[in-house]
């Protein structure tokens, strides 16, 4: 919705080194990115603070569509039509100027309507555009565009969620701030653009998006590219318009394209294996110097293209030789060398431990480390008993310090101690775990510990009777 209007002539005349600074009388202000319409002798102004760096006091106004440059505080531009534009000293996130050395007249324009308009939008990419934002905010129309706080850091203006404030937000911009947007990244194309034949992934500031077929059965490919403005685009392509169909991201010649093809299988470590497509081949390799236990290894990647990555050998205990880690021993022969394998006499490629005691699920007989043996454990996944929240009552038990032992009272507010009760006669059960399996709720025993009822019937696994 634009609602400033271009009313002044503009004459051409020469700008910037011909111009003589002409100090303010008095001035006008505008926020940074706040657009405005100002009258002057007879000629109406449409000034829009673009660029704003409160520190040093430089700002860069559009007036009537024309860029005045960088001015410090005291500098003037010439304009078009012969009038000129000097930039005061800035301040409280305000620009200061005047026009022929003085004030003029503001023009405010009033609404009745509420609303907020983003022309750019809210999504991530919108701080890479450049937009523009107009509000009816309490009676006053309002336009505002997203500008630079500095070269680093944009003021990108945002409507406030079922709000028409015109509000905004700094953003960080990690290429520079120019022209009210942040600089975006270089859109690139693994494939070198609109290439039908390769499959490939394109990369810029919005994201990542390779090519890919639609559906098993159809021979429609999506081709994406970088377009003229580094933007990431796609077209549709129909592979049988060349009596060819769409395979792997890309046109293939059914049973006659090559395909990628690692002869060691994958991400194999162990074995050293060549990575092929067509003429191209990349190859398994151990790198030298103070990387020597560094393995370059190849593989097919989800694109079906030939890559590779580097994997340190010494992760799993092993040296690199001749393109392939190897252990001096691996006596479960599950690729973690002996002196890394934390069950060296068990296959256990993933190498879980979940007690974190060094010894591996595979073979630790008391996969919670809580003293008794997984074979005699009712409750394999003990942790610190969750009883007694509270308090812990007299003659009320739970395993408070995760030791094993149920802890108790002998008398109200008196000390807590060591019961007779252990793990081993619960079978592995906390006094949280055994109300777990306790039908009905029992709030009480959870804050203040299990009763000495709850702790028999369960060491007896006797059926659960009723509340004495």
């Amino acid at each position: 919705m634009a609602f400033f209007m271009l009313l002044s002539s503009a004459v051409q005349a020469d700008t910037g080194s011909a111009c003589v600074n002409i100090p303010c009388t008095t001035t006008n202000s505008l926020f940074n990115g706040q657009a405005g319409r100002f009258a002057s002798g007879g000629v109406i102004y449409e000034v829009h603070v673009s660029y704003y760096d409160m520190v040093n006091h430089v700002n860069k106004f559009i007036v009537n569509g024309e860029a005045t440059g960088y001015l410090d505080a005291g500098e003037s531009y010439c304009l078009f039509n012969g009038s000129t534009i000097t930039a005061a000293w800035s301040g409280g996130n305000e620009a200061r100027f005047c026009v022929n050395d003085a004030a003029a007249v503001e023009i405010v324009q009033s609404c009745s309507q509420s609303f907020c308009n983003d022309e750019d939008g809210k999504s991530p990419y919108s701080i890479y555009l450049g937009g523009r934002q107009t509000a009816c905010y309490e009676g006053r129309l309002y336009e505002y565009y997203d500008s630079c706080w500095n070269s680093a850091e944009l003021n990108e203006r945002r409507c406030s969620g079922g709000s028409s404030y015109p509000g905004s937000y700094n953003v960080e911009c990690a290429l520079g701030c120019v022209d009210g947007a942040c600089a975006k990244p270089a859109c690139s194309d693994t494939d070198g653009g609109k290439n039908y034949y390769v499959k490939g992934v394109v990369t810029s500031s919005a994201g990542a998006k390779g090519d890919f077929c639609l559906g098993s059965e159809s021979n429609i490919l999506y081709e994406s590219y970088c377009d003229e403005n580094g933007d990431i685009a796609t077209e549709q392509y129909n592979c049988m318009s060349e009596n060819k169909e769409c395979g792997d991201g890309r046109c293939i010649v059914v049973g006659r394209e090559p395909i990628c093809q690692d002869s060691d299988g994958g991400k194999n470590y162990f074995e050293e294996g060549v990575a092929t497509l067509g003429s191209d081949s990349k190859g398994e390799f151990c790198m030298l110097g103070s990387d020597a236990n560094v393995l370059v290894e190849s593989f097919c990647n989800e694109y079906g293209n030939t890559d590779s990555e580097r994997y340190k050998c010494q992760n799993v205990g092993a040296k690199c030789s001749n393109g392939r880690c190897i252990c001096d021993k691996d006596t479960d022969n599950d690729n973690v060398c002996d002196n890394k394998d934390n069950c060296p006499d068990v296959y256990n490629p993933s190498q879980l431990d979940s007690d974190h005691d060094g010894k591996g699920d595979a073979c630790d007989n008391d996969s919670d480390n809580d003293g008794v043996p997984d074979a005699q454990d009712m409750c394999p996944n003990t942790t610190t008993d969750a009883a007694a929240k509270k308090r812990l009552l007299v003659w009320h038990y739970a395993d408070t310090d995760g030791d094993s032992v149920f802890e108790t009272r002998n008398r109200p507010g008196g000390q807590i101690l060591h019961s007779s009760y252990t793990l081993n006669q619960t079978r592995g059960c906390t006094c949280s775990q055994i109300l777990d399996n306790k039908p009905g709720k029992d709030a009480g025993n959870t804050a203040f510990g299990c009763s000495e009822d709850i702790m028999k019937r369960w060491i007896s696994q006797q059926r659960w009777g009723r509340k004495r």
